[in-house]
């Protein structure tokens, strides 16, 4: 049986995932950042479906490397560490 990923990592991913997207669309000028968003959003969606330690350790890496690269931007961490999203 597949394991199932926690309901509070999923909604906070989600609303990562939409973040993201307003984001995008903000900057869509910007192309690097764009590929740099979406390079760093990439496993968010498989960890998901297929939660394991591996995927959720590359989403936090991804995440973290994008916010370096790109300090003025969201800090999407913030939401994976507890920080209530505010749908």
């Amino acid at each position: 049986m597949d394991a199932t990923a926690p309901p509070d990592a999923v909604e906070r991913l989600l609303f990562v995932l939409s973040r993201g997207w307003l984001e995008a669309r903000a900057n869509s000028e910007r192309a690097e950042q764009i590929f740099d968003l979406a390079d760093a959003m990439h496993n968010i969606p498989v960890y998901i479906a297929h939660p394991s330690d591996g995927l959720w350790s590359a989403v936090r890496r991804d995440l973290r490397r994008y916010h370096e690269k790109w300090p003025t931007t969201v800090d999407y961490m913030k939401y994976l560490d507890g920080a209530n999203p505010g749908w």
